[in-house]
């Protein structure tokens, strides 16, 4: 029976940092392109290569999977940042920092009504830290 236990746990492990492995590795090559209202997505799964199509009329929600920050001399900056899309009844998972801020600027030069309506149901309803989100946005550059 502890046999069985500890092998048990080790699998888990194993499968544990395998999927770790392969996600870090996927989450490299995620790519986003917009065009006016429409981003592509290009993401690498289980090594093939997808484009996804979103809408950004079509946002109902953005959840944050994770967010840390770090203090420099210059501030708070944000360090790690995931998201989860909803776009009508598909979800997304978007891994990159970069590529969450640009959809998040993207969102707020298309309709700024929908930029405070999505990030108002999230933690960047209290003010300093939408300011170090927005002190972030300024240096990304859609394109």
């Amino acid at each position: 029976m502890v046999r069985f236990i500890v092998i048990f746990f080790l699998m888990s492990l194993i499968i544990n940092v395998v999927k770790k492995i392969i996600q870090n590795y996927n989450d490299r090559f995620e790519k986003i392109v917009g065009i006016n209202n429409e981003l592509i997505i290009t993401k690498k799964d289980f090594f093939t290569i997808k484009n996804i199509y979103v809408d950004l009329f079509k946002v109902n929600n953005i959840l944050i999977n994770s967010l840390s920050f770090n203090s420099t001399i210059e501030g708070a900056r944000i360090k790690k940042f995931k998201i989860i899309l909803s776009v009508q009844n598909k979800v997304i998972f978007i891994n990159n920092k970069t590529n969450v801020l640009k959809i998040i600027k993207a969102i707020k030069l298309l309709d700024e009504s929908l930029y405070y309506k999505v990030l108002d149901k999230t933690v960047f309803a209290f003010y300093p830290i939408r300011l170090t989100l927005e002190k972030e946005m300024e240096e990304i550059n859609i394109g």
